[in-house]
């Protein structure tokens, strides 16, 4: 990486080049279409769990050289795992379904590791078509399915 130019932006962080290829070592995750994403970040104490020793040997995995930062196809999914000092995140993407269940494989993971859940998300990724995916309908009948849909929909994890 080439250096700061000082009279440009200022002194260089002495950890600017550290930090820079942290963050550039980690694989993203793309996906495309109608697709879920569930996000959980644990914590085990005072420090991150152990990435499971299985996501280690997955066959298709692209990770950092020291596995601290993965990604793989994972059970009918793709599966992002972030171990960081304090915490470990793992980020498993799967097709749209209807069901706010997590999926079973993501939830099996998510018992082998030690710790407890500080955050715990799902994203529901769209296309959208004519601009109506992700509007409240305007319908009375219809507004009051998508209202019972949503109330029902809170995962959980066990």
């Amino acid at each position: 990486m080439p250096s700061i130019d000082s009279q440009c932006i200022g002194p260089e962080h002495p950890l600017r080049r550290e930090l820079h290829n942290e963050l550039h070592a980690r694989p993203s995750l793309y996906f495309e279409g109608d697709i879920d994403v569930w996000h959980l970040a644990i914590v085990d104490g005072e420090r991150a769990p152990e990435v499971p020793e299985r996501l280690q040997r997955l066959a298709d995995a692209s990770k950092t050289a020291d596995g601290r930062h993965g990604i793989a196809a994972f059970e009918g999914g793709r599966l992002k795992w972030e171990l960081h000092t304090e915490f470990l995140t793992l980020t498993y993407t799967t097709a749209a379904v209807d069901s706010c269940t997590p999926p079973a494989a993501f939830v099996r993971l998510r018992d082998e590791v030690d710790g407890q859940t500080v955050t715990a998300v799902r994203v529901l990724v769209r296309n959208v078509e004519n601009g109506n995916i992700g509007r409240k309908p305007s319908a009375p009948s219809s507004r009051r399915r998508w209202a019972e849909a949503t109330r029902k929909c809170t995962p959980t994890f066990a």
